[in-house]
């Protein structure tokens, strides 16, 4: 806090004009401002993570691992690709009957 508000005191440091010989008012009131944003800030990153699905504690007690779900689909898709190529001798209708019953 001390930061941003000596770095808004240099920024409007030509326009500053103090009182009573006195920076100590305007600079309480930009530190107020600062914590006031900050605070405000904080509370509403806390509501966007509240609401992404995976800031749910509950989220992942019924999923399943991704992984398994990706090997899975590996090895669904080389099966389909050992059955086209031990197929490949066979017409397209056969291949199509033998496809569909496995």
């Amino acid at each position: 806090m001390v930061s941003i508000t000596f770095l808004e005191a240099w920024r409007q440091r030509t326009s500053l004009r103090p009182e009573k010989d006195t920076l100590l008012p305007w600079l309480l009131g930009v530190a107020t401002n600062a914590d006031r944003n900050r605070t405000r800030a904080s509370r509403r990153h806390a509501a966007f993570l509240a609401r992404l699905p995976y800031s749910n504690p509950r989220w992942g007690e019924n999923q399943s691992d991704h992984a398994d779900a990706v090997a899975s689909r590996l090895d669904a898709e080389r099966a389909e690709r050992e059955m086209l190529d031990t197929t490949a001798g066979l017409t397209d209708g056969e291949r199509d009957v033998v496809l569909l019953c496995r």
